[in-house]
Order: C-alpha cells, then sequence, then structure tokens
C-alpha cells in the first residue's frame, strides 16, 4: 500500500494512470513537446515504495512520440526510476526527496548545536545534504558527465515543434 502526505491509495493511483491513447490524442491536438504522465508515483512520498508501470510508458512514449515527465519521483524504487528513464522517462521531479534532505540537516543541526542562534549554521547543513541528494540523483538518472571542461552543457540536439490550436492566442 503506498504511503502519501495526501492519503492517496493504491486503488486510486491505479485509476488515474495515463492512457496511452488518450496521450496520443492530446499531444496530437495540442502540439505539446512533453508530457507528465501518472504511471504509478505519487506526490509527496516519504519513502521509496512505488514501482513504475514500465509497459504503459513505453506504450505511451511510442504512441506520444515525446519526452515524459514524471512528477512524484521522490517515491519510486530507484530500480524503477532507472529502467523508466530507459523506457522514455526524461524528466523527473524529486522535490520531496531534497526537502527531506533540507530538514534533516536543519534537525542535525539543532542536535549538533542547540544553543546556536545564527541560522547560517543550520543552513549550511541543509545546503550540504541538499547537494549531496541531488549528487545522488544526478547519477541515478546517468546525468553525470553532462557538462564538459568549459562548464559549458552537452546536449543533444532538440526539436521543437508548433501547431496551430484553433482559437488559442
Amino acid at each position: 500500500m503506498l504511503k502519501s502526505q495526501d492519503g492517496v491509495t493504491s486503488e486510486e493511483v491505479e485509476a488515474a494512470m495515463t492512457d496511452p491513447d488518450q496521450a496520443k490524442e492530446f499531444i496530437a491536438r495540442t502540439g505539446a513537446d512533453s508530457l507528465a504522465v501518472a504511471v504509478g508515483a505519487v506526490h509527496a512520498m516519504k519513502s521509496r515504495e512505488a514501482t513504475l508501470d514500465i509497459p504503459c510508458i513505453e506504450a505511451i512514449r511510442q504512441k506520444a512520440g515525446v519526452p515524459l515527465v514524471l512528477h512524484g519521483s521522490s517515491g519510486v524504487k530507484h530500480e524503477s526510476v532507472a529502467e523508466a528513464i530507459e523506457h522514455g522517462i526524461c524528466k523527473l521531479n524529486v522535490a520531496t526527496y531534497l526537502s527531506q534532505a533540507f530538514v534533516r540537516g536543519m534537525g542535525g543541526g539543532f542536535e549538533k548545536h542547540p544553543d546556536e542562534l545564527d541560522p547560517r549554521k543550520y543552513l549550511r547543513i541543509s545546503r550540504e545534504n541538499v547537494k549531496e541528494a541531488v549528487r545522488e540523483k544526478i547519477r541515478l538518472f546517468k546525468s553525470n558527465g553532462r557538462i564538459d571542461s568549459s562548464s559549458g552543457f552537452v546536449s543533444p540536439p532538440t526539436q521543437h515543434r508548433s501547431v496551430d490550436i484553433e482559437g488559442a492566442e
């Protein structure tokens, strides 16, 4: 059973899954150049328990033909995240995970220096925790090694589409 701050149940997650055919139609009608999908992750999960529906991700990727975005990645098992990336997830959001690292730093600072009045001491610990959490996710997402020696971002060329949506401004 999934546990999220919002109290979302496993049954609700299953019912909200993205339909690959609807995803295809949405992209065709809107011309969106990426798509956030519901494939088993839940916002604000405090622990990594979720497993993503890889066949669904693959079907959406094939039908929609655009990069896929995953919200709620903080609560997804590492092996499931790695597999999802291989099957079309291109952007992952991990705000809860980074917030947890920050709060742990604050708690550690309070515990280590209970009489400290300068919040910068606690914030320094939090900042270091967040930096390490970001490093961990960069490695998990296989995004390391994407900056060249001149600090320029190394990225494959991208295609941007435009679409005429009737009546839209």
